[in-house]
């Protein structure tokens, strides 16, 4: 059916006309070949802001494309999918493509240049997925990162020679990124880890060369994205610090043998922002991007788009988008912004600090177990210091309503400990029911789930998987 429910893990392709007439008639279309700038889907190497929506049980796609043209909504995928774009078809464009669990595999259904959905079957539940140029083509890679034996285990399905590539690189617990650390024209593998109060940046290039760990930043600052802030054709390290409601950047710039060129730092937006980078005005210089929510869902959302580099302040705010959207990527997945959790009252009220979803811990909007009332409702799998002593998590709204329970299903095992809305003291609510009760009563979908010692994790798209294990 057109909203793509087949279970077969086969390479499929079927015609997307219904849906191509909802719009994004710019991602239809053949291209020269050329490797496409992250985030553009029109092919002019800029990149564009998208987000999706969930309205109903389907996800709808909405882009603001670099010439100031919008398009119309484009009906792709369910609303529990996950966002994963890329250039699968080495034409210079992105397009979308979301991810499914089914039956324990992950299927891939990805828009075409000729308008028709091809599914491929590639990883298993509960990888951390996403797009990446892991050969020397021009056309993006399907990589899946595995907690495997305490260890990251990376698995690439190679477009160039059609096999799939694996190593073993980073620790459970590590923030996984993909970037080009040596201008070569493939991405590496970069892991950030926290040791000794500091961040620590592993690099294995497609060599198979791994570096010693690269200090930088500060344990309590946010690992970005890595990107090219300087026009040498190699990422830079970037982190984010947040100081009295503001939020400041400090970039490593690297050489490609991974020594340091310099230390920059700029401020840039307020800590409530969701910030990305992209090339928003030039393909060869990344620049930075605040998206900005407002009070309710249905407040107009604001980019704040920062002209490329580090030395210039100057930006462009771009309207677009509610604030209840899914703000995606350059890199194609989907992102959720900070929110609010300070003050009585608030969600501050019932956590005393929050931590966004990472590796070691996954939210999943419907469980495929088979057993009963846990069927099909959501769950939290969560390996990396779960709350073990808590067998009854609270699930809080934006301004700290519990709005959802959850029961433990099980203290261990191969993915950790276990929580459904189905089971124990759970209330039974699905993802959807969730969402509404969390905007309901906090004017957000986002939630935030109990965890030890009045932390919580956050903020979590309930219809959306979140984290990874």
């Amino acid at each position: 059916n057109k909203f793509f429910l087949n279970q077969t893990g086969s390479l499929r392709r079927r015609t997307a006309s219904a849906l191509i007439a909802l719009g994004l008639v710019a991602l239809v279309g053949t291209a020269e070949a050329q490797r496409a700038v992250p985030g553009d889907y029109d092919g002019d190497a800029k990149t564009d802001v998208l987000v999706t929506r969930a309205i109903g049980d389907f996800k709808f796609w909405f882009a603001r494309f670099s010439n100031e043209t919008f398009n119309v909504p484009l009906l792709f995928g369910l609303a529990s999918d996950t966002e994963a774009a890329g250039d699968f078809h080495g034409d210079g464009k992105v397009r979308p493509a979301v991810t499914r669990a089914i039956n324990g595999f992950m299927t891939w259904y990805i828009l075409t240049p000729a308008g028709q959905v091809e599914e491929r079957l590639f990883g298993l539940e509960n990888d951390l997925l996403l797009a990446a140029y892991m050969d020397q083509d021009d056309i993006a890679d399907q990589v899946a990162i595995r907690s495997l034996a305490g260890g990251l285990n990376w698995f690439a399905s190679l477009s160039a020679s059609s096999t799939v590539g694996h190593f073993q690189w980073g620790l459970d617990g590590d923030t996984a990124y993909v970037a080009d650390t040596n201008g070569n024209g493939v991405d590496d593998a970069i892991v950030v880890r926290n040791v000794g109060g500091f961040k620590n940046w592993f690099v294995r290039t497609d060599s198979g060369v791994g570096s010693a760990g690269i200090l930088f930043g500060l344990d309590s600052d946010a690992a970005l994205q890595p990107a090219d802030l300087d026009g040498d054709g190699i990422a830079d390290f970037i982190v984010r610090r947040e100081t009295a409601g503001f939020s400041y950047f400090f970039v490593r710039l690297n050489n490609a043998d991974g020594t340091e060129k310099g230390i920059e730092s700029l401020q840039f937006g307020l800590t409530t922002d969701a910030v990305i980078v992209g090339n928003n005005f030039n393909a060869d210089l990344a620049n930075f991007t605040a998206f900005r929510r407002g009070a309710s869902v249905t407040d107009q959302a604001y980019s704040f788009v920062r002209l490329p580099g580090i030395s210039d302040p100057n930006m462009i705010a771009v309207p677009f988008g509610l604030s209840g959207d899914t703000l995606i990527s350059p890199q194609g997945l989907p992102l959720a912004p900070e929110e609010d959790d300070s003050g009585s009252g608030s969600l501050g009220a019932v956590c005393s600090r929050t931590t966004s979803p990472f590796s070691g811990f996954l939210w999943k909007p419907a469980s495929t177990d088979s057993g009963g009332s846990r069927e099909g409702k959501p769950m939290v799998a969560w390996k990396s210091g779960p709350p073990t002593s808590n067998s009854c998590l609270q699930v809080y709204a934006q301004n700290g309503t519990v709005v959802s329970q959850f029961g433990m299903y099980a203290s261990g095992g191969k993915y950790g400990a276990r929580w459904y809305s189905g089971w124990g003291c759970g209330d039974g609510k699905s993802a959807s029911q969730i969402a509404q009760a969390a905007q309901a009563a906090a004017g957000s979908n986002n939630v935030y789930l109990q965890g030890s010692g009045g932390a919580c994790v956050g903020p979590i798209n309930p219809t959306s998987r979140n984290g990874s294990l």
